[in-house]
Protein backbone atom coordinates (compact mmCIF):
# COMPACT_ATOMS: atom_id res chain seq x y z
CA UNK A 1 0.00 0.00 0.00
CA UNK A 2 2.82 2.41 0.91
CA UNK A 3 4.55 1.72 -2.41
CA UNK A 4 1.35 2.41 -4.35
CA UNK A 5 0.69 5.67 -2.53
CA UNK A 6 4.28 6.75 -3.08
CA UNK A 7 3.98 5.98 -6.79
CA UNK A 8 0.70 7.91 -7.16
CA UNK A 9 2.12 10.91 -5.32
CA UNK A 10 5.17 10.94 -7.58
CA UNK A 11 2.98 10.68 -10.67
CA UNK A 12 0.96 13.67 -9.49
CA UNK A 13 4.06 15.70 -8.62
CA UNK A 14 5.83 14.95 -11.91
CA UNK A 15 2.90 15.00 -14.32
CA UNK A 16 3.64 18.41 -15.83
CA UNK A 17 7.30 17.54 -16.38
CA UNK A 18 6.34 14.11 -17.75
CA UNK A 19 4.14 15.76 -20.38
CA UNK A 20 6.90 18.19 -21.32
CA UNK A 21 9.55 15.48 -21.56
CA UNK A 22 7.65 12.69 -23.31
CA UNK A 23 5.16 14.92 -25.16
CA UNK A 24 2.26 12.46 -25.33
CA UNK A 25 -0.56 13.38 -27.71
CA UNK A 26 -3.58 13.96 -25.44
CA UNK A 27 -3.00 10.91 -23.21
CA UNK A 28 -6.37 11.19 -21.49
CA UNK A 29 -7.19 9.58 -18.17
CA UNK A 30 -5.10 6.87 -16.54
CA UNK A 31 -7.11 3.68 -17.10
CA UNK A 32 -4.75 0.84 -16.19
CA UNK A 33 -1.72 0.16 -13.99
CA UNK A 34 0.24 -3.05 -14.38
CA UNK A 35 2.33 -3.80 -11.33
CA UNK A 36 5.16 -6.28 -10.97
CA UNK A 37 6.66 -5.96 -14.45
CA UNK A 38 10.42 -6.50 -14.52
CA UNK A 39 12.78 -6.81 -11.55
CA UNK A 40 11.96 -5.42 -8.12
CA UNK A 41 14.03 -2.60 -6.65
CA UNK A 42 14.80 -1.08 -3.26
CA UNK A 43 13.33 -3.67 -0.94
CA UNK A 44 10.89 -5.30 -3.32
CA UNK A 45 9.35 -2.21 -4.90
CA UNK A 46 7.82 -3.04 -8.25
CA UNK A 47 7.98 -1.64 -11.75
CA UNK A 48 4.70 -0.05 -12.90
CA UNK A 49 3.40 0.19 -16.47
CA UNK A 50 0.80 2.92 -16.93
CA UNK A 51 -1.77 2.98 -19.72
CA UNK A 52 -3.89 6.00 -20.62
CA UNK A 53 -7.12 6.42 -22.58
CA UNK A 54 -5.28 7.32 -25.78
CA UNK A 55 -3.27 4.09 -25.61
CA UNK A 56 -0.08 5.90 -24.59
CA UNK A 57 1.98 3.96 -22.06
CA UNK A 58 4.67 4.94 -19.58
CA UNK A 59 7.02 2.95 -17.33
CA UNK A 60 7.82 3.84 -13.72
CA UNK A 61 10.84 2.36 -11.93
CA UNK A 62 11.56 2.86 -8.25
CA UNK A 63 15.31 3.22 -8.72
CA UNK A 64 17.61 5.84 -10.13
CA UNK A 65 17.63 5.83 -13.92
CA UNK A 66 20.89 7.75 -14.15
CA UNK A 67 22.77 4.83 -15.70
CA UNK A 68 19.97 4.32 -18.25
CA UNK A 69 19.92 8.02 -19.07
CA UNK A 70 23.68 8.22 -19.52
CA UNK A 71 23.68 5.10 -21.70
CA UNK A 72 21.37 6.92 -24.13
CA UNK A 73 23.89 9.77 -24.25
CA UNK A 74 26.64 7.26 -24.99
CA UNK A 75 24.57 5.81 -27.84
CA UNK A 76 24.06 9.28 -29.32
CA UNK A 77 27.82 9.82 -29.28
CA UNK A 78 28.45 6.40 -30.82
CA UNK A 79 25.91 7.09 -33.57
CA UNK A 80 28.04 10.03 -34.66
CA UNK A 81 31.07 7.78 -35.13
CA UNK A 82 31.73 4.99 -37.62
CA UNK A 83 29.42 3.58 -40.29
CA UNK A 84 27.40 1.03 -38.32
CA UNK A 85 23.57 1.18 -38.35
CA UNK A 86 22.58 3.83 -35.76
CA UNK A 87 21.13 2.76 -32.42
CA UNK A 88 17.70 3.95 -31.37
CA UNK A 89 17.54 5.74 -28.02
CA UNK A 90 14.88 5.87 -25.32
CA UNK A 91 13.35 8.88 -23.62
CA UNK A 92 14.10 8.77 -19.90
CA UNK A 93 13.20 11.14 -17.08
CA UNK A 94 15.45 10.49 -14.10
CA UNK A 95 14.19 11.85 -10.77
CA UNK A 96 17.03 10.81 -8.49
CA UNK A 97 15.91 7.70 -6.62
CA UNK A 98 13.19 6.85 -9.17
CA UNK A 99 12.32 7.67 -12.75
CA UNK A 100 10.04 7.43 -15.78
CA UNK A 101 10.85 5.64 -19.01
CA UNK A 102 9.38 5.44 -22.48
CA UNK A 103 7.35 2.26 -22.95
CA UNK A 104 8.88 -0.09 -25.52
CA UNK A 105 6.46 -2.06 -27.68
CA UNK A 106 7.60 -4.97 -29.82
CA UNK A 107 7.20 -4.61 -33.59
CA UNK A 108 7.75 -6.97 -36.50
CA UNK A 109 10.06 -6.55 -39.48
CA UNK A 110 8.57 -6.47 -42.97
CA UNK A 111 11.62 -6.92 -45.23
CA UNK A 112 14.74 -9.12 -44.89
CA UNK A 113 17.01 -6.06 -44.84
CA UNK A 114 15.50 -5.01 -41.51
CA UNK A 115 16.39 -8.38 -39.99
CA UNK A 116 19.94 -7.96 -41.30
CA UNK A 117 20.28 -4.54 -39.67
CA UNK A 118 18.70 -5.84 -36.45
CA UNK A 119 21.46 -8.40 -36.03
CA UNK A 120 24.16 -5.94 -37.05
CA UNK A 121 22.97 -3.77 -34.19
CA UNK A 122 22.97 -6.79 -31.89
CA UNK A 123 26.60 -7.38 -32.78
CA UNK A 124 27.29 -3.70 -32.13
CA UNK A 125 25.57 -3.90 -28.75
CA UNK A 126 27.64 -6.96 -27.90
CA UNK A 127 30.84 -5.01 -28.56
CA UNK A 128 29.70 -1.99 -26.56
CA UNK A 129 28.41 -4.02 -23.61
CA UNK A 130 31.60 -6.09 -23.58
CA UNK A 131 33.68 -2.92 -23.34
CA UNK A 132 31.41 -1.66 -20.53
CA UNK A 133 31.81 -4.94 -18.56
CA UNK A 134 28.06 -5.53 -18.71
CA UNK A 135 26.22 -8.67 -17.72
CA UNK A 136 22.70 -10.11 -17.32
CA UNK A 137 21.38 -9.13 -20.76
CA UNK A 138 19.14 -12.16 -21.04
CA UNK A 139 16.03 -12.56 -23.17
CA UNK A 140 13.75 -10.60 -20.81
CA UNK A 141 15.97 -7.50 -20.89
CA UNK A 142 15.67 -6.93 -24.62
CA UNK A 143 12.73 -6.13 -26.92
CA UNK A 144 12.75 -6.38 -30.71
CA UNK A 145 11.23 -3.19 -32.15
CA UNK A 146 11.35 -3.75 -35.88
CA UNK A 147 14.99 -3.51 -36.93
CA UNK A 148 15.97 -2.08 -33.53
CA UNK A 149 16.94 -4.25 -30.55
CA UNK A 150 16.09 -2.20 -27.44
CA UNK A 151 17.83 -2.78 -24.11
CA UNK A 152 15.32 -2.07 -21.36
CA UNK A 153 17.25 -2.75 -18.14
CA UNK A 154 20.74 -1.29 -17.90
CA UNK A 155 21.51 -1.55 -14.19
CA UNK A 156 24.12 -4.29 -14.74
CA UNK A 157 26.67 -2.19 -16.60
CA UNK A 158 30.24 -1.89 -15.25
CA UNK A 159 29.95 -5.16 -13.38
CA UNK A 160 33.04 -5.70 -11.20
CA UNK A 161 35.39 -8.61 -11.84
CA UNK A 162 36.36 -10.77 -8.88
CA UNK A 163 39.29 -13.00 -9.85
CA UNK A 164 39.65 -14.65 -6.48
CA UNK A 165 39.27 -18.38 -6.98
CA UNK A 166 41.24 -20.28 -4.34
CA UNK A 167 41.07 -23.65 -6.08
CA UNK A 168 41.62 -24.96 -9.58
CA UNK A 169 38.22 -26.63 -9.75
CA UNK A 170 37.05 -26.99 -13.34
CA UNK A 171 33.80 -25.15 -12.65
CA UNK A 172 35.69 -22.22 -11.15
CA UNK A 173 38.08 -22.02 -14.10
CA UNK A 174 35.17 -22.15 -16.53
CA UNK A 175 33.45 -19.33 -14.67
CA UNK A 176 36.59 -17.19 -14.81
CA UNK A 177 37.02 -17.79 -18.54
CA UNK A 178 33.41 -16.81 -19.22
CA UNK A 179 33.82 -13.70 -17.04
CA UNK A 180 36.62 -12.51 -19.32
CA UNK A 181 34.80 -13.19 -22.58
CA UNK A 182 31.84 -11.81 -24.51
CA UNK A 183 29.73 -14.65 -23.08
CA UNK A 184 29.64 -12.68 -19.84
CA UNK A 185 27.28 -10.12 -21.41
CA UNK A 186 24.48 -12.66 -21.76
CA UNK A 187 23.49 -11.85 -25.34
CA UNK A 188 25.13 -14.83 -27.05
CA UNK A 189 23.30 -18.18 -27.03
CA UNK A 190 24.53 -20.57 -24.35
CA UNK A 191 22.97 -23.45 -22.45
CA UNK A 192 22.48 -23.12 -18.69
CA UNK A 193 21.02 -25.28 -15.89
CA UNK A 194 22.19 -28.50 -17.51
CA UNK A 195 21.97 -31.70 -15.45
CA UNK A 196 22.13 -35.45 -15.97
CA UNK A 197 18.56 -35.52 -17.29
CA UNK A 198 18.60 -32.40 -19.48
CA UNK A 199 21.02 -30.55 -21.74
CA UNK A 200 19.94 -27.17 -20.36
CA UNK A 201 18.08 -24.20 -21.80
CA UNK A 202 19.09 -21.00 -23.57
CA UNK A 203 18.01 -17.76 -21.87
CA UNK A 204 20.27 -15.42 -23.83
CA UNK A 205 19.29 -12.15 -25.44
CA UNK A 206 19.82 -13.59 -28.92
CA UNK A 207 18.22 -16.92 -28.03
CA UNK A 208 15.59 -17.40 -25.36
CA UNK A 209 13.15 -19.09 -27.74
CA UNK A 210 9.69 -20.09 -26.57
CA UNK A 211 8.88 -23.77 -26.06
CA UNK A 212 11.95 -24.74 -24.04
CA UNK A 213 11.36 -27.06 -21.10
CA UNK A 214 12.86 -26.39 -17.67
CA UNK A 215 15.51 -28.99 -16.76
CA UNK A 216 14.17 -29.50 -13.24
CA UNK A 217 10.64 -30.17 -12.07
CA UNK A 218 9.01 -27.22 -10.32
CA UNK A 219 5.99 -27.19 -7.98
CA UNK A 220 2.69 -26.75 -9.82
CA UNK A 221 -0.92 -26.77 -8.63
CA UNK A 222 -3.06 -29.56 -10.01
CA UNK A 223 -6.88 -29.74 -10.02
CA UNK A 224 -7.23 -26.17 -8.78
CA UNK A 225 -10.63 -25.11 -7.49
CA UNK A 226 -11.51 -28.59 -6.26
CA UNK A 227 -11.24 -30.41 -2.95
CA UNK A 228 -8.58 -32.71 -4.47
CA UNK A 229 -6.19 -29.89 -5.35
CA UNK A 230 -2.56 -30.75 -4.71
CA UNK A 231 0.99 -29.69 -5.50
CA UNK A 232 2.91 -31.76 -8.02
CA UNK A 233 6.36 -31.33 -9.52
CA UNK A 234 6.63 -31.22 -13.26
CA UNK A 235 8.72 -29.62 -15.97
CA UNK A 236 7.37 -26.34 -17.29
CA UNK A 237 7.38 -25.04 -20.86
CA UNK A 238 8.82 -21.51 -21.07
CA UNK A 239 6.73 -18.93 -22.89
CA UNK A 240 9.63 -16.92 -24.28
CA UNK A 241 9.70 -13.14 -24.56
CA UNK A 242 9.82 -10.34 -27.16
CA UNK A 243 13.56 -10.37 -27.79
CA UNK A 244 13.57 -12.20 -31.13
CA UNK A 245 12.72 -10.37 -34.36
CA UNK A 246 10.03 -11.67 -36.68
CA UNK A 247 9.71 -11.25 -40.43
CA UNK A 248 6.03 -10.74 -41.21
CA UNK A 249 5.12 -12.55 -37.97
CA UNK A 250 7.45 -15.48 -38.69
CA UNK A 251 10.44 -16.48 -36.57
CA UNK A 252 13.89 -16.24 -38.15
CA UNK A 253 16.93 -18.42 -37.59
CA UNK A 254 19.52 -16.39 -35.69
CA UNK A 255 22.34 -18.66 -36.89
CA UNK A 256 21.69 -17.54 -40.45
CA UNK A 257 22.66 -14.02 -39.40
CA UNK A 258 25.98 -14.86 -37.77
CA UNK A 259 27.87 -12.80 -40.42
CA UNK A 260 25.69 -9.76 -39.63
CA UNK A 261 26.35 -10.12 -35.89
CA UNK A 262 30.07 -10.50 -36.52
CA UNK A 263 30.12 -7.46 -38.81
CA UNK A 264 28.25 -5.35 -36.27
CA UNK A 265 30.60 -6.38 -33.48
CA UNK A 266 33.69 -5.66 -35.58
CA UNK A 267 32.48 -2.24 -36.75
CA UNK A 268 31.56 -0.96 -33.29
CA UNK A 269 34.59 -2.46 -31.55
CA UNK A 270 36.94 -0.85 -34.05
CA UNK A 271 35.11 2.45 -33.68
CA UNK A 272 35.55 2.33 -29.91
CA UNK A 273 39.25 1.55 -30.30
CA UNK A 274 39.70 4.36 -32.80
CA UNK A 275 38.04 6.88 -30.44
CA UNK A 276 39.38 5.36 -27.23
CA UNK A 277 40.53 8.58 -25.57
CA UNK A 278 37.28 10.36 -26.33
CA UNK A 279 35.32 7.35 -25.07
CA UNK A 280 37.18 7.38 -21.75
CA UNK A 281 36.19 11.02 -21.23
CA UNK A 282 32.55 10.33 -22.07
CA UNK A 283 32.43 7.44 -19.59
CA UNK A 284 32.98 9.96 -16.79
CA UNK A 285 29.24 10.70 -16.90
CA UNK A 286 28.66 7.27 -15.30
CA UNK A 287 31.00 7.97 -12.38
CA UNK A 288 28.33 8.51 -9.70
CA UNK A 289 25.70 6.12 -11.10
CA UNK A 290 24.37 3.21 -9.07
CA UNK A 291 24.70 -0.19 -10.71
CA UNK A 292 23.64 -3.67 -9.74
CA UNK A 293 26.17 -6.32 -8.73
CA UNK A 294 25.03 -9.87 -9.50
CA UNK A 295 26.71 -12.03 -6.86
CA UNK A 296 24.76 -15.17 -7.72
CA UNK A 297 22.30 -16.22 -10.42
CA UNK A 298 18.74 -15.23 -9.50
CA UNK A 299 17.81 -18.88 -9.96
CA UNK A 300 19.90 -19.81 -6.90
CA UNK A 301 17.80 -17.58 -4.66
CA UNK A 302 14.57 -18.71 -6.29
CA UNK A 303 15.36 -22.39 -5.72
CA UNK A 304 16.28 -21.84 -2.08
CA UNK A 305 13.18 -19.79 -1.36
CA UNK A 306 10.95 -22.28 -3.13
CA UNK A 307 12.32 -25.25 -1.24
CA UNK A 308 12.18 -23.34 2.05
CA UNK A 309 8.38 -23.51 1.93
CA UNK A 310 8.35 -27.31 1.94
CA UNK A 311 6.65 -28.76 5.06
CA UNK A 312 9.79 -30.73 5.94
CA UNK A 313 11.66 -27.51 6.73
CA UNK A 314 8.71 -25.48 8.04
CA UNK A 315 8.11 -27.68 11.08
CA UNK A 316 11.31 -26.48 12.73
CA UNK A 317 12.94 -23.08 12.17
CA UNK A 318 16.34 -24.68 12.70
CA UNK A 319 15.79 -26.97 9.71
CA UNK A 320 14.96 -23.96 7.57
CA UNK A 321 18.11 -22.18 8.72
CA UNK A 322 20.13 -25.25 7.78
CA UNK A 323 18.66 -25.08 4.30
CA UNK A 324 19.76 -21.46 3.90
CA UNK A 325 23.24 -22.46 5.07
CA UNK A 326 23.68 -23.78 1.53
CA UNK A 327 24.55 -20.19 0.68
CA UNK A 328 27.97 -20.97 2.17
CA UNK A 329 28.73 -23.85 -0.20
CA UNK A 330 30.54 -21.79 -2.85
CA UNK A 331 32.46 -19.61 -0.41
CA UNK A 332 35.59 -21.77 -0.65
CA UNK A 333 35.82 -20.93 -4.35
CA UNK A 334 34.53 -17.36 -4.01
CA UNK A 335 35.52 -15.96 -0.60
CA UNK A 336 33.87 -12.62 -1.37
CA UNK A 337 30.49 -14.30 -0.89
CA UNK A 338 31.16 -14.55 2.84
CA UNK A 339 30.81 -10.77 3.01
CA UNK A 340 27.29 -10.74 1.59
CA UNK A 341 25.63 -13.84 3.06
CA UNK A 342 24.35 -11.97 6.12
CA UNK A 343 22.82 -9.35 3.83
CA UNK A 344 21.32 -12.09 1.66
CA UNK A 345 19.66 -13.63 4.72
CA UNK A 346 18.18 -10.29 5.77
CA UNK A 347 16.87 -9.63 2.26
CA UNK A 348 15.39 -13.13 2.16
CA UNK A 349 13.46 -12.48 5.37
CA UNK A 350 12.35 -9.08 4.09
CA UNK A 351 11.12 -10.69 0.88
CA UNK A 352 9.19 -13.30 2.84
CA UNK A 353 7.47 -10.66 4.96
CA UNK A 354 6.44 -8.71 1.87
CA UNK A 355 5.22 -11.90 0.17
CA UNK A 356 3.19 -12.79 3.25
CA UNK A 357 1.56 -9.35 3.30
CA UNK A 358 0.78 -9.51 -0.43
CA UNK A 359 -0.63 -13.04 -0.15
CA UNK A 360 -2.77 -12.02 2.82
CA UNK A 361 -4.20 -9.10 0.86
CA UNK A 362 -5.01 -11.43 -2.05
CA UNK A 363 -6.67 -13.94 0.28
CA UNK A 364 -8.81 -11.24 1.88
CA UNK A 365 -9.94 -10.05 -1.56
CA UNK A 366 -10.77 -13.64 -2.53
CA UNK A 367 -12.75 -14.16 0.68
CA UNK A 368 -14.77 -11.00 0.06
CA UNK A 369 -15.40 -12.14 -3.51
CA UNK A 370 -16.50 -15.59 -2.31
CA UNK A 371 -18.85 -14.05 0.24
CA UNK A 372 -20.50 -11.99 -2.48
CA UNK A 373 -20.93 -15.07 -4.66
CA UNK A 374 -22.53 -17.17 -1.91
CA UNK A 375 -25.16 -14.59 -0.95
CA UNK A 376 -28.61 -15.92 -1.81
CA UNK A 377 -30.54 -13.24 -3.67
CA UNK A 378 -34.30 -13.44 -4.00
CA UNK A 379 -37.03 -11.32 -5.52
CA UNK A 380 -39.97 -9.85 -3.64
CA UNK A 381 -41.92 -13.04 -4.42
CA UNK A 382 -39.27 -15.16 -2.75
CA UNK A 383 -37.84 -16.77 -5.92
CA UNK A 384 -34.07 -17.25 -5.79
CA UNK A 385 -32.30 -15.33 -8.56
CA UNK A 386 -28.87 -16.88 -8.34
CA UNK A 387 -26.89 -19.25 -6.17
CA UNK A 388 -23.25 -19.98 -6.97
CA UNK A 389 -21.51 -22.88 -5.22
CA UNK A 390 -17.73 -23.34 -5.17
CA UNK A 391 -18.02 -27.15 -5.37
CA UNK A 392 -21.32 -27.86 -7.14
CA UNK A 393 -20.42 -31.53 -7.52
CA UNK A 394 -20.49 -32.18 -3.77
Amino acid sequence: MTTSLEFLQRLDDDWEEICQHFQPDNPGKLIKIQRGAGDSHHGGKSVFILEFESGWQLVYKSRSLAVDEHFQELLLWLNQQGTHPPFKTLKILNRGDYGWMEFVKAQKCTVPEEIERFYQRQGGYLALLYVLSATDFHFENLIAVGEHPMLIDLESLFHPHSHEATTTAAATLDREMIADSVLRVGLLPQLVWANTQAAGIDLSGLGGAAGQVTPERVPQLEKTGTNTMRIVRRQVVLAGSQNRPTLNDREVNVQAYTPAITQGFTDVYRTLLQHRQELLKILDIFEADDVRVVMRPSRSYALLLRESYHPDVLRDALERDRLFDKLWIDVQNRPILSQVIRKESLLQRQTEIKDTINNTEKELKQILSDIQKTIIRASATGNIFNLELRNPGI
